[in-house]
């Protein structure tokens, strides 16, 4: 069931591209006609921005359009104005739709940079959630002094309590399920839906 949105979600719809720049980059089978549309090509090798440039109408919003009709027309009449006014005004649906109901673009996003930092720098469960950590730690000040920047946090627990060894375990549990669920969220993105289940 696609998310409904009133207007194009810059944010999302950059995961969804962080998704499968990965994906591809990964080898993963990308069904390459469901996206033929958002030139797989740019996708590999331009940064976001660049691409949303010339692709955001892709993920067009919902307008609604006004008709004005003389009431003296007859039925037939009418009906042929409507038409004639309504070209090029309707059929402007977006196919790519995000298919989650309760997308949380926050952790999905960490759900991949852990994924990446397990794939790509081969780090530790427990490293990548101390760095993981320490980052947002670090952006603390940003957070505050932005009104654009999201707070973000890794988890709801401190550093310092995940440094005894029952928490060590919470800790691995915690990221090997974020890489988990960028595994499948990869596999979905490839297939041509964002998320799908996970």
């Amino acid at each position: 069931m696609p998310i409904s949105r009133d207007r194009p979600l810059k944010q999302n719809i950059r995961v969804w591209f962080k998704y499968l720049q990965t994906a591809i980059k990964y080898k993963y089978q990308i069904n390459k006609e469901y996206y033929s549309a958002w030139d797989l090509s740019q996708v590999r090798t331009l940064k976001f921005d660049a691409w949303w440039k010339t692709h955001q109408h892709l993920f067009a919003h919902k307008e609604y359009v006004s008709v004005r009709i003389d009431n003296s027309l007859s039925m037939n009449d009418a009906i042929k104005e409507v038409k004639k006014q309504l070209i090029d005004k309707v059929d402007k649906k977006s196919s790519f739709q995000i298919t989650s109901e309760r997308f949380r673009y926050l952790q999905v996003d960490d759900y991949l940079k852990c994924w990446i930092r397990r794939n790509e720098k081969e780090q530790t469960y427990i490293k990548i959630g101390q760095d993981m950590m320490l980052d947002y730690q670090k952006k603390e000040t940003s957070y505050k002094n932005s009104t654009k920047l999201l707070r973000r946090k890794f988890t709801r627990k401190t550093l310092e309590k995940f440094k005894s060894d029952n928490n060590r375990e919470v800790m691995l549990q915690v990221v090997r399920r974020k890489v988990l669920n960028a595994e499948k969220i990869l596999k979905n993105t490839a297939s041509g839906e964002f998320t799908g289940k996970y």
